[in-house]
C-alpha cells in the first residue's frame, strides 16, 4: 500500500513498454501446455 501511495504522489511516472510479436501456437503446442510454455519464453 505504501508503494502505491508514493507512486501516486509523484508528479511524473515513466514506464517502458515493449511490444512483442504475436505468438501463434502449433497444433502440437495446443495439445501440450508444457511445450507451449517452453516455446514462448
Amino acid at each position: 500500500v505504501r508503494h502505491v501511495i508514493l507512486l501516486l504522489c509523484q508528479f511524473v511516472n515513466y514506464i517502458h513498454v515493449v511490444h512483442l510479436p504475436i505468438y501463434y501456437p502449433t497444433e502440437e503446442e495446443k495439445n501440450d501446455p508444457k511445450l507451449y510454455a517452453d516455446n514462448v519464453r
